[in-house]
């Protein structure tokens, strides 16, 4: 399930979850700009966080970070429905360090030989 985020507490809290798991320091994710923060909920827990900033029609830039198996299409859908919807945009784009390192893949979801 996306949740938006409520409160500035909350909002802040998703920057710091995003910045914590992407190794960017939270101020440098959003500055001192508009942003807004969905949280991808499972079992009364956050497994995943997007961030978006940059709010300029048609476009808004995204920061995405969560656990292995949180991008389901049902958070997809969430995630996208946002920005097309609620603000409108035509354009989504994500934002991806240069240098990155795959996740661990749980035992289960490694291919068997």
């Amino acid at each position: 399930m996306i949740l938006k985020a409520e409160t500035p507490e909350q909002r802040v809290f998703l920057v710091s979850y995003v910045a914590k798991r992407t190794g960017i320091e939270p101020y440098d994710l959003v500055g001192p700009y508009w942003f807004e923060a969905l949280a991808a909920v499972e079992r009364n827990k956050i497994v995943g966080a997007v961030i978006y900033t940059n709010h300029r029609h048609p476009s808004v830039e995204t920061h995405w970070a969560g656990d292995v198996g949180w991008l389901t299409r049902q958070n997809l859908r969430g995630i996208f429905f946002y920005p097309f919807s609620d603000l409108g945009v035509e354009r989504v784009t994500g934002i991806i360090r240069r240098k990155t390192s795959p996740p661990n893949p749980r035992p289960e979801d490694r291919l068997q030989p």
